[in-house]
Formats: C-alpha cells, structure tokens, sequence
C-alpha cells in the first residue's frame, strides 16, 4: 500500500470504509516505524496533542507484538521507548495542564 504524500490523500486515505481498510491502514502505519526512536518519536507527538489539548489521562493501547512480527523490534525496545517518551512527557509538559 502506497502511503498519500498530501493533506487531501492523507484524508481521503484515513477515512475507514470496512473493518479490512481499517486493517490495511494500521498495518501500513505500523510499517512505518521501524526503529525504537521512531516509536519514541511517535509516542511524544501523541502526547504532545494529548497536552495541547489539556487532556490529563488516556486509555492507549499499544500492539507490541505487530511490532516485534512486522521488523523484529524486541518488546523491551519497545517498551523503553515509549518509557522515554512517558518520561519526556512527564518532564516537559507538565505545566502545560
């Protein structure tokens, strides 16, 4: 799956038609991070839109085993990433709440 490289195909491409596009989207984006900084990166720009928005707690579910199938990225990468990305959060956007 081709990934859109405009605002106007990024929308029409994240609009879900059926529960199989949906699949196909989350699958295409999990390709998408490769590395453990990437999930790092990933996880800080959620919670920086999490704080924007002065939004104080969120219920995330986070598929490690796509992850760890998709490229190999060991779980403990993983989870250490997105501890980073916690603790960055944690230190940095505190007093924006």
């Amino acid at each position: 799956m081709l990934l859109p490289t405009t605002v106007k195909e990024l929308l029409t491409w994240y609009t879900f038609r059926d529960f199989l596009h949906f699949v196909a989207l989350y699958v295409a984006a999990s390709r998408c991070l490769q590395t453990p900084n990437d999930v790092e990166e990933a996880a800080r720009a959620f919670l920086a839109q999490q704080a924007a928005q002065h939004i104080r707690y969120s219920e995330v579910t986070w598929t490690a085993l796509t992850h760890v199938r998709q490229k190999g990225l060991a779980f403990r990468d993983q989870l250490a990433a997105l501890n980073r990305a916690r603790r960055w959060a944690e230190d940095t956007l505190r007093d924006r709440r």
